[in-house]
């Protein structure tokens, strides 16, 4: 006879399945984390140099938003939340550092992402050639001074 309570093996069958639970999250969170890594890596390799963000949820005096700008000389996925209670605040941090929670609001936003980041580019595309061909008329207008003078 087992000097084992039923309460005991319930315990240690908990424990267990716990422990299993435990396993199967972590490496779920190790998968969505190289999925992640890998958008960031796809979303820099397109040399476009261009930021963006989208809301990822809104509370009462504070927001968070998903974002892809460069940080130092590396492009990345960013999480920023902004708090207007008392007063304004920002705090930023790269995706890879908050919460797993969060992480998974932010891979059904990703193509979202995408789409800003693009049609920023576009605009972008726009902007630079109106400015290039404002700075060849100026440039033009120079010569022109030159001769004058």
């Amino acid at each position: 006879m087992s000097d084992v309570t039923a309460e005991e093996a319930l315990a240690k069958l908990s424990l267990s399945s716990v422990s299993d639970l435990a396993n199967e999250l972590a490496i779920a969170s190790d998968n969505l984390n190289d999925a992640l890594r890998e958008v960031e890596e796809k979303l820099a390799a397109l040399n476009l140099g261009v930021s963006a963000a989208v809301p990822l949820e809104v509370g009462s005096g504070w927001s968070r938003s998903l974002a892809f700008r460069k940080e130092g000389s590396k492009w990345r996925l960013m999480v920023d939340r902004e708090d207007t209670t008392p007063e304004v605040s920002f705090n930023t941090s790269p995706l890879m550092n908050v919460s797993r929670e969060v992480r998974c609001q932010v891979a059904g936003r990703l193509k979202e992402l995408y789409l800003q980041i693009v049609a920023n580019a576009e605009s972008q595309l726009v902007g630079t050639r109106q400015s290039l061909d404002k700075t060849r008329k100026f440039t033009q207008e120079l010569v022109l001074l030159r001769r004058k003078s």
